[in-house]
């Protein structure tokens, strides 16, 4: 009876350590899952800077969450832009929750194949749709390495007096397996069908009170 019981200890202190050395690396180290290099940008600072082609007053409209996702509401500012007019708009991101401030918007360019704005609303002319709008219509401004739309710069020309909402949507889309999901197109895919069937998912989808006046 004694020899079974040592027998039973014994196998139960090798079975200990063998779950040991299965949670743990050559050096003796626990094993850490590895860092998903793939996060959402933190952003808490959308500001739009629209700026007339033919001279003129910018106008611009801020999105901001300071206390970051999961804080208290964001303050947005309304969009008011004149009749039958081209803008430029520029579009600078930020984290004001680092220190110092940390600027999102040269990460994305820098990362401008992961990376891609959408812009839509009611009578609002999303870039390549063949819609005509009334209100507005948005055309991008910029490329990645690759030739495809980034859309930190556009071109926009508004048409008669009205409002909206000007949705902002800044899509992060890392490769999957080694492959590209940012493809040509994704704007089509976007009017068909919001971002329903966009690869990745979105860093931010801001809703701005937008008028033409």
């Amino acid at each position: 009876m004694k020899k079974l019981l040592h027998f039973s200890l014994m196998m139960a202190l090798c079975f200990s350590s063998l779950s040991l050395v299965a949670c743990s690396d050559d050096d003796g180290d626990s094993v850490e899952a590895p860092e998903d290099e793939n996060d959402n940008e933190v952003i808490t600072t959308v500001q739009l800077t629209f700026t007339p082609t033919a001279g003129g007053d910018t106008v611009s409209a801020t999105w901001l969450d300071a206390d970051g996702d999961g804080g208290g509401d964001p303050v947005i500012d309304p969009i008011k832009l004149a009749a039958d007019t081209d803008y430029t708009v520029d579009i600078v991101l930020t984290n004001e929750l680092a220190s110092p401030a940390e600027d999102i918007t040269a990460e994305v360019e820098e990362e401008g194949a992961e990376h891609q704005l959408f812009f839509a609303g009611d009578d609002i002319q999303s870039p390549n749709d063949t819609v005509d709008a009334n209100l507005a219509a948005f055309e991008y401004g910029d490329v990645d390495e690759d030739g495809l739309p980034i859309g930190l710069l556009m071109d926009i020309t508004t048409g008669s007096a009205g409002s909206s909402e000007l949705q902002v949507i800044l899509r992060h889309m890392p490769p999957v397996d080694g492959e590209a999901v940012k493809v040509e197109d994704l704007e089509d895919l976007f009017i068909e069908s919001g971002t329903t069937n966009l690869p990745g998912n979105s860093d931010f989808d801001i809703n701005f009170e937008f008028e033409v006046e």
